[in-house]
């Protein structure tokens, strides 16, 4: 089952830009996000939705939740407990490119509780209606690192064409050693492996090249 999440304001064309790239089949479920407080005009926005999801996608689930995003806590309690009935879902694409800014960070801290990273697909469509833009969801989600874990990124990025034999003879560590302290920075999502035949290097993240700009070999503990 899929599950497509909506923020919604008075424009509704980034909204169906989403759900025809998503393409719901039977069986998936749209949930759409609105504030409480509702005029004409997001009425309208809402009728024009639902008509298009029915018309072109055959027995899709659509369901409305309104909340007050004048006080951030209740709301996002409110969409959680929503979100927890969809919990056993598959994959779960979030479009926060309408509505109000309140309710768009009220929905993203919601997600971010209910469901893990590798389920989210966060997309946001650029004012110029161009194809969206996939936001690495897991950059919400990084977990702290140590100072031997950014002295580590600081060799890799030192030695971005390494593999790990020849980074494990470069500073003088074991493998299998080395090998747990990179699969470390993979799953926190500074480092990405990359695998080109028979050979595995590894590649650091934009936000992980930040990080270590004064790092390097020679300020590595070994130990």
């Amino acid at each position: 089952m899929k599950l497509l999440i909506v923020t919604l304001g008075y424009d509704v064309k980034f909204q169906i830009k989403g759900v025809m790239k998503t393409t719901p089949k039977v069986g998936d479920h749209v949930l759409i996000l609105k504030p409480l407080q509702e005029d004409e005009k997001s009425k309208r926005a809402e009728d024009e939705f639902r008509n298009f999801i029915t018309r072109f996608f055959e027995d899709v689930q659509i369901t409305v939740l309104k909340v007050d995003v004048t006080n951030p806590e209740e709301a996002i309690g409110d969409i959680v407990r929503k979100l927890f009935e969809y919990r056993e879902t598959e994959d779960v694409y979030v479009n926060l490119s309408g509505g109000m800014r309140l309710l768009i960070l009220e929905t993203l801290a919601a997600v971010l509780y209910v469901f893990p990273p590798y389920k989210i697909y966060l997309e946001l469509y650029p004012e110029n209606l161009a194809e969206p833009v996939r936001f690495p969801i897991e950059l919400f989600v990084l977990k702290p690192l140590t100072s031997t874990e950014i002295k580590l990124l600081g060799v890799l990025r030192e030695f971005p064409h390494y593999t790990l034999s020849e980074l494990s003879r470069e500073l003088e560590i074991p493998k299998a050693t080395l090998f747990k302290r990179i699969r470390g920075l993979i799953e926190k999502g500074y480092v990405i492996e990359r695998k080109t035949g028979r050979r595995v290097e590894y590649k650091l993240r934009p936000l992980a090249l930040a990080l270590t700009e004064k790092s390097s070999k020679t300020s590595y503990e070994k130990n």
